[in-house]
């Protein structure tokens, strides 16, 4: 599972898809509902642990929704935070 936190319409912990094909950070937003009106898409967090310690990576969504970046697969266990945008 991996866990959606922040402005998405519907914060929760959702399921991966099978190890066959894999699920990508707009895709898991796009489970939560997509997100809020008071997203900050350029400012979303992974939170994810390697080797037992723990990593935050820092992606703009924007990028990703513009196709000038690629979609980052999530893992078990990674914590999304999508920001609050402040104007």
């Amino acid at each position: 599972t991996v866990s959606i936190l922040g402005e998405v319409n519907r914060p929760g912990s959702y399921e991966l898809e099978s190890q066959e094909g894999e699920t990508t950070l707009l895709e898991s937003i796009a489970k939560a509902g997509g997100f809020s009106a008071l997203a900050n898409v350029k400012k979303i967090k992974i939170i994810r642990v390697e080797s037992g310690q723990r990593k935050v990576y820092r992606v703009n969504g924007e990028e990703i929704i513009k196709g000038s970046k690629k979609d980052v697969p999530l893992r078990a266990n990674d914590i999304v935070v999508v920001e609050q945008s402040w104007f």
